[in-house]
């Protein structure tokens, strides 16, 4: 039972016990002062004013606090907000896992589709990724800062879009110790670490821009030539990112700038931009 409804009704029952009590003592002073063989009338008029007067006697001093408390847990309610978190994309035998933080210490764990009453102020998200039997599957944005604002609901929505599956490594910058051949065909990779041990033909493996990779990969491992210990010798050919990732979505922003070399060629700014198509085919304006 709620805090609030068990001080209510320990508070009414106190309040009938005294409206009782009253009844009692009055019944008892109206037999002390009433004459035998006639009606009581002295008697039952104190019966009424004392019945009165239990009825309408104040309510004891918890039922005061319990209503004062009721008050203040009202203002309390008043200041805070809804914070309606939606999970999206994720497997239902899967559950998510994400934090939400804020002041007065909040830290909550959020696994599903759940409504949160929350203080107002700033708060941050995070959703970390889920592991599966075929993989793992990442949020789409996985930290997000909210304002909740007092009196005010808020929707976050958290997309687990991308699924990353087991096949598919993301091998360490300090893990490629070398990459040739040609860049559009066959090529020769050898790896490092926890990644060359466990690497197996049919695996797509990834890497940024490291030293011995000026621009990266994205290969599929076709044979290991060679493997010792922590080292491996793999054939790869390039594949592709559809391949790697069977679901995903990506979300990026980026800022379109002329290089400096068109700038001072064209002043592209003083273009605009538009699309139509008219009886002599498709015309086209840049703006920048």
């Amino acid at each position: 039972m709620p805090q609030g409804e068990h001080a209510r009704r320990r508070d009414s029952f106190e309040h009938r016990s005294w409206c009782y009590a009253m009844v009692v003592v009055a019944l008892a002073v109206s037999n002390l002062l009433s004459v035998p063989g006639r009606r009581p009338r002295i008697g039952a008029i104190l019966v009424v004013a004392l019945v009165c007067l239990g009825v309408a006697a104040p309510m004891p001093a918890s039922a005061s606090t319990g209503r004062i408390d009721s008050y203040l847990a009202r203002a309390h309610h008043a200041k805070d907000a809804m914070l309606r978190v939606v999970v999206r994309s994720l497997p239902g035998r899967l559950s998510a896992k994400i934090i939400v933080t804020g002041p007065h210490h909040v830290h909550k764990r959020v696994s599903r589709s759940v409504t949160l009453r929350l203080p107002a102020g700033a708060y941050s998200l995070s959703a970390a990724p889920v592991k599966s039997s075929s993989g793992s599957y990442y949020a789409t944005t996985p930290r997000a800062r909210l304002v909740l604002r007092p009196g005010k609901a808020t929707i976050s929505t958290v997309v687990y879009a991308t699924l990353v599956p087991k096949s598919t490594v993301v091998v360490p910058a300090g893990a490629t110790a070398s990459l040739t051949g040609d860049p559009s065909g066959p090529r020769v990779l050898t790896i490092t670490g926890s990644a060359a041990r466990a690497v197996r033909v049919g695996d797509s493996l990834s890497s940024g821009v490291t030293s011995a990779a000026p621009y990266g990969y994205l290969v599929k491992v076709t044979k290991i030539a060679h493997r010792s210990g922590s080292s491996a010798t793999l054939d790869v050919e390039n594949t592709t990112l559809l391949a790697a990732l069977p679901t995903g979505e990506i979300n990026a922003e980026q800022a379109l700038e002329p290089t400096a070399e068109a700038a001072s060629t064209t002043d592209l700014r003083r273009v605009n931009l538009s699309l139509g198509r008219g009886l002599h085919g498709a015309r086209a304006r840049a703006a920048f």
